[in-house]
């Protein structure tokens, strides 16, 4: 379980990983960095890498993660959550959430995926960071921690930008 919220500039994930027998262990790769996107994934740890690295090997920009989207996906199997965000031609933010096998957009401009999600949407509401969001969470829910992870939308195109990605 997790907690990952976007605030309309940042997604920020905290680090702790729970398993069947509550054992927590540290991960960083909560957050996957795109050439023009992020995606923030929470849930089955497994199908969360594999679905991870078929976009990193594909090498996909956010329109072709959309297309893809998540061929694993069995709810008597797994439960897959993911949260993309993207700018879009004209340069306006979108935001994406996954259901069951496929994303779609959703007008909310802020939002949170995981166990901690309400804590983490309350704090939003009340225009609250993605950072400051995810530590509420952390505060009231058993699966999220406060060590956390942070990446810039802006950063990241800029960065593609820099590098001839984007």
């Amino acid at each position: 379980m997790t907690t990952i919220a976007w605030d309309g500039t940042h997604m920020v994930a905290d680090t702790q990983s729970t398993d069947n027998w509550h054992l927590k262990e540290t991960v960083t790769d909560k957050i996957y960095v795109g050439p023009d996107f992020l995606v923030g994934g929470s849930g089955d740890y497994g199908p969360l890498i594999r679905w991870h690295r078929a976009i990193k090997n594909g090498k996909m920009w956010a329109e072709e993660v959309i297309d893809y989207g998540i061929p694993e996906y069995d709810a008597d199997k797994n439960a897959i959550n993911l949260l993309l965000v993207c700018k879009n031609k004209q340069g306006e933010v979108e935001v994406y959430r996954s259901s069951q096998s496929s994303f779609y957009k959703i007008s909310y401009p802020k939002f949170a995926i995981g166990s901690g999600r309400d804590y983490a949407l309350a704090s939003l509401y009340w225009r609250k960071t993605a950072q400051e969001a995810v530590l509420c969470a952390a505060d009231h829910d058993a699966h999220t921690n406060s060590i956390l992870i942070s990446y810039s939308l802006d950063e990241i195109i800029e960065k593609g930008k820099t590098n001839g990605t984007v």
